[in-house]
């Protein structure tokens, strides 16, 4: 993205922060989770825990199996194998960069339902969130 400097009449390129600072800030947790649940439908806090721990694991032992799991208006749950592929290595910025070999992982991906991809399209965001993206 691009922003005008009003004196000089220039533009400047903005900076994007790294992928892992522009994560949110307020993430909810699993007692809150289960509070709303079981304030909508009446189930106990215990119960909703149990199935929700047990949905983890089913999850988790499908994605160790190579099988997706898909939960209908909410998105699914897939394994991924990236293939082996060189990167730089930076050293810990000590020295010179050196190439080096990734081997083949396995990882866990989700997409969303249409129904959420929609929903976030249609939401507009604003500037302070949009600023909150860049360093400068």
């Amino acid at each position: 993205m691009r922003i005008a400097d009003k004196k000089t009449k220039t533009m400047k390129k903005r900076t994007l922060k790294p992928l892992r600072d522009r994560k949110p800030e307020v993430v909810r947790t699993l007692p809150q989770m289960t509070k709303q649940l079981s304030k909508d439908t009446g189930f106990t806090n215990a119960d909703i825990q149990t199935v929700l721990r047990a949905m983890a694991s089913y999850i988790k032992d499908s994605m160790e199996e190579g099988v997706g799991v898909s939960i209908p208006k909410l998105g699914i749950f897939y394994p991924l194998l990236k293939p082996a592929r060189t990167v730089m290595s930076l050293n810990g910025g000590i020295g010179t960069p050196t190439k080096m070999k990734m081997a083949d992982r396995w990882q866990m991906k989700f997409k969303g339902s249409e129904t959420i991809q929609s929903l976030l399209a249609q939401k507009v965001a604003t500037k302070e969130e949009v600023d909150s993206l860049y360093k400068d």
